[in-house]
Order: C-alpha cells, then structure tokens, then sequence
C-alpha cells in the first residue's frame, strides 16, 4: 500500500463554460440539475460569473481561468468532493455541465455548447472528457 493511499484525498475540479443567462438563473438551476442525475450531497461547488476572479496561487489554472475569459467562456464552477479524487470529482462536474446544456432553459435547442472541465491528476492539468 503506498503513502499516499493514506492521505485525505479532497477532489476538485473547475468548468469553464459560456451562457448569456445571469448567474442567479445559473444558480437556481443548479440544484434542480444534481437531484436529476444525483450528485453526492457532499459536492460543494461555486459559481464564479468571471473565471478570473478564482483566487489561487496555481500559475497553469491562473492562466486557464484567463484563456477561458478570452475564448468568452463566462463562468466557472469550483467543484469540491471530500474523500474522492480530482478524476471523480471532475465526473460528477461534467455531468452536471452536461445537464445544464441538455435539460435546462438555459440554452435553446440545438445551441452548441462552449465549455469544458478540468482537475489536475498529480502532475499536470488534464481536460475530461
């Protein structure tokens, strides 16, 4: 078993995404959205209407959140989920994202949907898929 088997594992993820909405329709869509697919109750996430205000120290995301701004991708959620890996946390953050492109009025039928998500494995930052 290796050392890092045993540390607390704390995932997080971020979606950058494009919708012409106000963050307040966002929010209250939201939890609509977890009860259809059934997030964990744990996932906490934060809804940010500008990706460059995140405060972090990480220089790579830092540079993420200002591409995301410039390639017009509005928003940005922070996903956090105690006790689980940045790979299952960013899962649980695409189905969501998904949801709110597929099942909610905040995009019209047929709109292409401009966003993505990533977390970090380790070493580097990676986009899910």
């Amino acid at each position: 078993m290796s050392v890092r088997s045993f540390l607390p594992m704390n995932g997080t993820a971020y979606a950058f995404f494009k919708c012409t909405h106000p963050p307040e329709h966002i929010t209250l869509t939201i939890p609509d959205v977890r009860d259809e697919i059934g997030t964990p109750s744990e996932l906490e996430i934060s809804l940010l209407n500008d990706p460059r205000t995140l405060q972090t120290e990480d220089q790579t995301l830092k540079r993420f959140t200002e591409k995301a701004h410039a390639a017009g991708l509005n928003y940005l959620i922070e996903a956090k989920l105690p006790d689980k890996h940045n790979l299952e946390t960013a899962a649980e953050l695409g189905s969501i994202i998904g949801t709110l492109h597929k099942s909610t009025n905040l995009y019209e039928k047929g709109e292409t949907f401009c966003g993505r998500v990533i977390y970090h494995d380790g070493k580097e930052w990676q986009e899910y898929e």
